[in-house]
C-alpha cells in the first residue's frame, strides 16, 4: 500500500482512464499528422524522384548498350568483308604479278 502511494496511484488500478488518455490519443494524432505532412510525404516524394531518375538511367544505359552491340556488331561484318575484299585484291594482284612475271 505504501508503493501506491508513493507513486501516486491511490485508486483503481493500472490502468485508470481519466482525461490523460483523450489527451494523450489527441497528441499522437496530431503528431502523426504533422510528421506525415512536414517530414514523411516530402521524403517520399524525394525517394520517388530519386527512384525514377535512376529506373530511366538505367532504361537509358540499356537501351545504348544495345545500340553500340548492334553497331559492333555492323562494324564487324564491315570489317570482315573488307578484309576479305583485301584478300581477294591482294591475290588477284599476285596473280597478276606472276603472269607479268612469266611473260617477261
Amino acid at each position: 500500500m505504501l508503493a501506491f502511494d508513493f507513486f501516486g496511484a491511490t485508486e483503481g488500478g493500472l490502468f485508470d482512464i481519466n482525461a490523460t488518455l483523450p489527451l494523450m490519443a489527441i497528441q499522437v494524432v496530431a503528431l502523426t499528422y504533422i510528421l506525415n505532412s512536414l517530414f514523411f510525404k516530402p521524403v517520399g516524394n524525394v525517394v520517388e524522384k530519386r527512384e525514377k531518375f535512376v529506373s530511366n538511367n538505367i532504361m537509358d544505359a540499356k537501351n545504348k548498350l544495345s545500340e553500340v552491340e548492334k553497331l559492333e556488331a555492323d562494324l564487324l561484318s564491315q570489317l570482315q568483308s573488307a578484309r576479305s575484299e583485301a584478300q581477294k585484291i591482294v591475290s588477284e594482284a599476285e596473280n597478276e604479278s606472276d603472269k607479268l612475271y612469266k611473260e617477261a
